[in-house]
């Protein structure tokens, strides 16, 4: 392996965890390298379920990077060795997201291929990288020092990946931050000889953040090698402070409620719902109070519900237009018009009646015959199906003269 190529194989290491000033939250990094092919995959990896994800990955090669794909969603680089890509996953998500990420290179085929991927939340989706910066590591460098301009509330990063020749040291060489940054991750590929370290700085909000590594450990000095610099910008926090969002049913509707600790400009709300978590659609609206430090509460009636699981979301939305979206609710929506809890159960069931009156509850085998019959009454609270054998059952409620159906699992 030639020092040129050496050169070239950059790995680098992004891991962002809870940050004092940033609020900027993250997932475990996963890696993965292979060697003597065209394209690499990071196969399943995922996004958690969070507001304001970003998900960063670096890749590095001996050929130059061509493109990086999350999910089949091309990736946006950063830099100019197109090294670090990064793909905003919205304000808010309803679920995870898993896909495969695929690195490409140009020109043939690479000798050596590696991704690190990481997904953090708290992060501006507009403009989530600030002043990226990406410099050498001169061969025989005992250190490597780099000058991060910050904003007040970024975090700022700093990784390095640094080497050593095969046959002349057996493991890559020991890279500590200096102290004004906490170690974070340590990332080594198995049969490679490099590795890549990632860092915060204890130091955000300075107009102008110093970040450094001292290279030890090793029989020689690294050999060139990449040092990083990035700030990322923290997404911009809600004029309208929510102490409580939540869904739930009522009958064969849903009353989505919250409530407001203070509010700052606040024109109101739109209330959006989606039958998949990614597409959502405005059901209605509900006006603001303005600016007020005093608490508000909210409801609003989905008077139409789909059946099955459905997504809830708020758009907050300012007098001059800007808008944030709160975080997802969900809830399950049924068209038998009522609910068993649990099931499978064991030994007793609760039901959750379209209306709070009495009713007439029949428990029949997968045969049809009747096992079991119940009046169930006002304010009752759980039926005892302990007698009942292990199986499949289907329950049956008559209720205004209408006749309900929902199958029920005995354990």
């Amino acid at each position: 392996m030639t020092n040129t190529k050496l050169t070239t194989l950059l790995i680098y290491l992004f891991l962002f965890t809870n940050f004092t000033q940033a609020q900027i939250t993250s997932s475990n990094p996963l890696g993965v390298a292979s060697q003597s092919l065209a394209s690499l995959t990071l196969p399943a990896y995922t996004v958690p379920l969070g507001s304001d994800r970003l998900l960063l990955v670096s890749v590095g090669a001996d050929l130059p990077p061509a493109t990086v794909t999350f999910d089949g969603t091309p990736m946006v680089a950063q830099g100019s060795n197109n090294n670090v890509w990064t793909l905003a996953l919205g304000s808010n998500m309803a679920s995870g997201v898993t896909g495969d990420i695929v690195f490409t290179v140009s020109g043939g085929t690479a000798n050596f291929l590696g991704i690190n991927a990481i997904s953090f939340s708290g992060v501006d989706q507009t403009t989530p990288v600030d002043n990226y910066l990406e410099a050498q590591i001169p061969a025989l460098s005992i250190t490597s020092a780099l000058t991060i301009t910050s904003r007040v509330d970024d975090l700022v990063y700093d990784g390095v990946i640094a080497g050593c020749i095969t046959g002349l040291c057996f493991s890559p060489p020991n890279a500590t931050p200096n102290g004004g940054q906490v170690l974070q991750n340590n990332l080594s590929f198995p049969g490679t000889i490099f590795q890549g370290r990632g860092a915060t700085s204890t130091t955000a909000g300075a107009l102008s953040v110093p970040v450094g590594w001292t290279f030890s450990g090793s029989s020689i000095s690294p050999l060139p090698g990449i040092h990083v610099g990035i700030n990322i910008r923290k997404a911009v926090a809600l004029p309208v402070e929510l102490s409580s969002f939540s869904v739930r049913k009522q009958h064969d509707m849903v009353l989505v409620a919250w409530e407001t600790q203070s509010e700052t400009n606040n024109e109101g709300f739109d209330i959006e719902r989606s039958t998949d978590g990614r597409t959502f659609e405005k059901i209605g609206n509900i006006k603001g109070a303005g600016s007020t430090s005093q608490s508000q509460q909210y409801e609003f009636m989905d008077k139409n519900p789909p059946e099955g699981i459905l997504y809830f979301r708020l758009k907050q939305v300012d007098f001059d237009g800007a808008f944030e979206y709160s975080s997802v609710q969900t809830i399950k929506v049924k068209s038998t018009g009522f609910d068993i809890f649990p099931n499978p159960a064991i030994d007793k069931i609760n039901i959750e009646l379209p209306l709070q009156e009495e009713a007439i509850v029949r428990i029949l085998d997968q045969t049809g015959k009747l096992v079991k019959i119940i009046e169930w009454k006002e304010g009752q609270q759980s039926i005892d199906i302990s007698d009942l054998p292990k199986g499949v059952f289907i329950m049956e409620i008559n209720v205004q003269n209408q006749l309900l159906v929902e199958k029920l699992i005995k354990l």
